[in-house]
């Protein structure tokens, strides 16, 4: 076994269960979910200052108010461990993505860089 397929081996991708994109309100459709989920978002205001509000209501449950931020854009992740129907709606004017699955990224992947070294 190579050394570049030692660092795989036990890895594996997460499952992504919803992936949406857009730009200001929104309810999104309905979407099955199983014991254990992250939801991650981002936003975007680009030069002005926004308000963005992300909720997620469990089909027979009361609406869970999961984020209220203010700014240019940030976005975070929440873990959540019940099954059921679900489904997420946005109150912003910015633009947002939201991805519901199985694992949060792996944060090595969406934060290094490798550049080779000038001569």
């Amino acid at each position: 076994m190579t050394s570049s397929s030692a660092a795989i081996v036990g890895t594996t991708a997460p499952k992504y269960y919803l992936q949406k994109a857009g730009t200001g309100n929104k309810v999104l459709s309905s979407v099955a979910l199983p014991s254990k989920w992250y939801l991650l978002w981002t936003f975007n205001c680009g030069a002005k200052r926004g308000t963005f509000r992300l909720t997620s209501t469990k089909i027979g449950q009361p609406l869970l108010a999961v984020t209220d931020q203010t700014g240019l854009g940030g976005g975070g992740q929440r873990p959540f461990t019940k099954s059921g129907t679900y489904r997420f709606a946005m109150r912003t004017t910015c633009s947002w993505k939201v991805t519901v699955a199985s694992k949060p990224p792996s944060a090595a992947k969406s934060t290094t860089t490798t550049t080779a070294p000038k001569k």
